[in-house]
């Protein structure tokens, strides 16, 4: 299997096994994946993030169909609001993945988690297909969801996906005060959130592939806060509304040459207000938008079948417009970041041996419309992957990676509120692995066996 060949520790599940564990979100497979962390913010509904052996959640990237989501502003992706309905695969990677074709963003990153969308499956030579499903649980939580696909030709398929999601989240809590005890209720814990997603994947005559996406989400809740003296009020509101449309174009000229590139624009509002005597004026109000327009191409060259090479560009522009100042002059810096990612990738292969070999160089620089601008970051980061099979006649493979990655300032590390510090620079992380895989059938009663140990 991939998991046990590959130089990098891989992990995968396929959406048949995702139904037979019984799981509903993201985050619940995401939890099953060894090494890997879920933190969550807040129950149903509430944000929540993914790390791999703890190097934070700044330093994974998330992978929707072949190109990142992103949020320059709080550098993290928010996984919760992701459902498993619509979802074919997922599969989480240390490094940046077995895959050498893939965006510079990959391996730029820590760690990679890869969302598929589920391909449809037409039976009994239809042409459409509906699915229609509810979910309901605790806390007034109700979310039905719809898919719809449809052939349309041979070599076109559209497929459409919307879910709806409503909670209360009055979850039931013990207040605590010496001898004192009473059963109280979170208040002001609701949410309210639809997502609709739409696909279209098409084969072109030369046996090229374009696939096109669109997704829009939006979610409204309630933000709880501590109960302090007794006091358990809170009106604190969050509105937040996400929509990107990509486009990824693969194309094999020859065996020895293919294309990958890929296009995305992504927009992103949040609206927060609320009152209360710790703000100034006891009322706040915030607000931001964030785009970026972002752009990779990737080209493989396989010479001989030795050798591959893999070469990937990515350039992006990163833009926030909000209200929140840096300083008590109601300066607001609005800051503009371009940033330009280059991959060159060999992979060597020569009867037990494989070997991996990447470097990675990022030039990045921003502009603001107030206060100081940080300095134009530029830095190489290399990465070294072998894997070595230690018997000829048996799957054993003995593995070892170094990496070294580099992670950009959010806009929130530089410019938040009095706590930003356009001064400060990114972090350098250093990843190191060594592992022992092995797959086979020990015993004639039993299917198959996969063991890993990094």
């Amino acid at each position: 299997s991939a998991s046990v060949t590959a130089t990098k520790p891989v992990q995968q599940m396929e959406r048949a096994e995702l139904e037979q564990l019984g799981l509903s979100t993201l985050a619940d497979a995401v939890k099953l994946f060894v090494g890997t962390e879920v933190h969550d913010y807040g129950g149903i509904g509430g944000m929540k993030t993914v790390n791999v052996r703890s190097l934070g959640a700044h330093h994974t990237a998330v992978s929707y169909d072949g190109l990142t989501l992103s949020n320059t502003q709080a550098g993290q992706i928010d996984i919760g609001r992701y459902q498993l309905d619509g979802i074919g695969a997922v599969s989480m990677a240390v490094g940046a993945g077995d895959d050498l074709f893939q965006p510079a963003r990959h391996y730029a990153s820590g760690g990679i988690l890869s969302i598929r969308s589920e391909r449809p499956q037409f039976l009994y030579g239809r042409d459409s297909q509906w699915r229609v499903r509810l979910r309901g649980g605790s806390y007034g939580l109700v979310a039905p969801s719809l898919r719809y696909a449809q052939r349309v030709g041979s070599r076109t398929v559209f497929t459409a996906d919307g879910m709806y999601m409503r909670a209360d989240g009055c979850y039931p809590f013990i207040l605590r005060n010496a001898g004192a005890r009473s059963r109280e209720k979170r208040i002001n814990s609701d949410v309210h959130s639809w997502q609709a997603e739409a696909n279209i994947s098409h084969t072109f005559r030369s046996g090229s592939q374009l696939a096109v996406k669109g997704s829009y989400y939006d979610s409204e809740r309630g933000l709880p806060g501590a109960v302090i003296l007794y006091n358990p009020f809170s009106d604190d509101r969050l509105h937040e509304r996400e929509g990107f449309a990509q486009a990824v174009y693969d194309q094999t000229f020859s065996p020895q040459w293919a294309l990958r590139s890929g296009l995305k624009y992504t927009h992103t509002r949040s609206h927060f207000e609320g009152s209360n005597a710790v703000y100034s004026g006891g009322i706040q109000v915030d607000h931001s938008r964030q785009d970026e327009a972002y752009g990779t191409a990737a080209i493989c060259w396989t010479p001989m079948p030795l050798l591959a090479l893999a070469l990937a560009q990515d350039v992006s522009v990163n833009l926030l417009h909000s209200n929140i100042y840096i300083n008590t002059h109601l300066d607001v810096p609005n800051p503009v970041r371009t940033t330009s990612l280059t991959s060159l990738t060999a992979r060597f292969r020569s009867g037990r041996v494989q070997a991996d070999a990447g470097l990675v160089g990022t030039y990045a620089v921003e502009h603001v419309q107030a206060g100081n601008e940080p300095p134009v970051r530029r830095h190489l980061s290399p990465t070294v992957a072998v894997s070595y099979r230690l018997l000829p006649d048996r799957s054993l493979f003995l593995r070892a990676m170094l990496k070294h990655t580099f992670r950009m300032t959010s806009f929130n590390d530089t410019y938040y509120r009095r706590m930003g510090n356009p001064n400060l620079r990114p972090e350098r992380a250093h990843e190191y692995n060594l592992g022992l895989t092995w797959h086979g059938r020990p015993a004639s009663w039993m299917r198959y066996l996969s063991v890993t140990a990094d």
